[in-house]
């Protein structure tokens, strides 16, 4: 029987130790290498060709998504199971459409990790009954929409989508502040402090524009893993 060639990629030892364990327990899986960051993994995905990579979000060097992205366009016949501790479902769902075969987070019982490369190695995706039933839930109780995926996961071309976003946001509100401050001191004979009503838009504004700013002042780092 073929085994199921199976690459680690994660930035702690400690967990890319039990899972191999885990993993070398199932006789059809076999896990071929191991990666502590982002480059790396896609260097052992040219080298070794594994069937299947566990993929975890939060890495040095690259993010997980960027890994995904990269691994997608040109090794597609790599199935990716994302294996993280994010386990709200928009990350899910973003790591699903960029790419990735399978969503487990690392919360699952041990005999699900097996089940997901099993599941992936079929040509389907698998997402992890656990998220799916927070989706079901969120949908059901028609709660609004989470929150959006942290830029530090996002790949560069999202990430640069938000900050043009951001710098619209910025100018828009600072000139309505601008103009809403010099119509009130005009209308109002420069007296009194009316005028600073239009200090809040103002100022709105100008937080946009110093983020836009910072974010495009440095590379942004991966998040510190959960505990």
């Amino acid at each position: 029987m073929k085994k199921i060639r199976v690459l680690l990629a994660d930035d702690h030892a400690l967990i890319r130790a039990g899972i191999r364990a885990l993993l070398e327990k199932v006789e059809r899986i076999e896990v071929v290498g191991e990666a502590g960051d982002g480059p790396q993994a896609l260097e052992l995905i040219e080298n070794l060709r594994p069937d299947v990579m566990l993929l975890d979000l939060t890495m040095p060097g690259l993010s997980g998504f960027e890994v995904l992205k990269t691994t997608s366009e040109k090794f597609p016949e790599v199935r990716t199971i994302v294996l993280t501790v994010h386990e709200e479902e928009e990350y899910a769902f973003h790591a699903l459409r960029s790419g990735a075969a399978g969503y487990l987070p690392k919360s699952a019982a041990s005999a699900e990790l097996s089940l997901a490369i099993e599941h992936v190695m079929g040509g389907r995706k698998y997402l992890s009954p656990s998220i799916e039933q927070k989706a079901a839930s969120r949908s059901d109780q028609h709660q609004p929409e989470g929150q959006p995926v942290p830029a530090e996961l996002l790949a560069p071309e999202v990430r640069r989508v938000r900050r043009r976003s951001d710098v619209r946001r910025g100018v828009i509100w600072t000139m309505v502040g601008l103009g809403l401050m010099v119509w009130l001191a005009a209308v109002n004979d420069w007296e009194g402090g009316v005028w600073s009503f239009g200090l809040i838009p103002f100022l709105i504004g100008l937080g946009y524009l110093i983020v836009w700013k910072l974010e495009g002042k440095k590379e942004i780092p991966p998040p510190p893993p959960r505990p």
